[in-house]
């Protein structure tokens, strides 16, 4: 991406990714903004293992770009793909729209779970794992997707009272899929151990997260 703003210096260019910050503090007062959408863009990049890089000369503009570690196509692999529903949406779908609960501290994680569902399902985010057990309890969701480590009451744990709780109210099984960093063995073992359902590692791909929708909900 390519602008004719008003660019910034090299000194300030690792700082305009921090949070809050911008190169030129004035901006905020003339058009707004926080300080927060290049920190979110590259976080966004770095879940995919990709890298958002730029260059800018005051007074002239900026360009911004993101390079992706992306497997090479190989021949056959183009095929038509219908780009209004993600990868195995429909049979997932197919009796209506899902409530997915995400729970994740981290925004741009829960950003990126969002933008995939996006007029797939009706996201509800919360940050930790105990608003997850207060809104199972409020209105239960059709799935569940869980971090692991969250402050106040991780995953894990989190995992653990749910299913507390439904044999308690003698409820159907809930899917609940833990989408995580942590990838070890040990984690997997340690997310199955707790009641969830399946283990995903991250970074995910749309078509990954689609695929363990199936398998948890079909």
């Amino acid at each position: 991406m390519r602008d004719t703003g008003p660019g910034f210096s090299p000194a300030d260019k690792d700082r305009i990714f921090e949070r809050f910050q911008q190169a030129d503090n004035s901006m905020t007062r003339r058009f707004g903004g926080v300080g927060l959408g290049l920190t979110i863009a590259r976080d966004l990049v770095a879940l995919m293992g990709g890298k958002l890089d730029c260059e800018s000369t005051p007074g002239v503009g900026s360009r911004f770009w993101f390079t992706l570690p992306l497997p090479p196509l190989e021949a056959g692999d183009a095929v038509e793909t219908d780009v209004s529903q993600g990868p195995g949406e429909e049979s997932v779908l197919s009796e209506g729209l899902l409530k997915v609960l995400v729970a994740d501290d981290h925004p741009a994680n829960r950003r990126i779970v969002e933008i995939m569902l996006d007029g797939s399902a009706e996201v509800i985010s919360v940050e930790n794992g105990q608003e997850a057990v207060q809104v199972f309890q409020r209105q239960r969701p059709d799935l569940v997707l869980m971090d692991m480590q969250m402050p106040v009451m991780d995953g894990l744990t989190a995992i653990e009272e749910i299913r507390r709780l439904e044999i308690a109210a003698g409820q159907t099984r809930l899917p609940i899929i833990m989408l995580t960093a942590n990838a070890a063995e040990e984690h997997v073992r340690a997310s199955l151990r707790a009641g969830a359902d399946r283990h995903l590692a991250k970074p995910i791909t749309a078509e990954t997260l689609f695929t363990a929708l199936q398998a948890v909900l079909n």
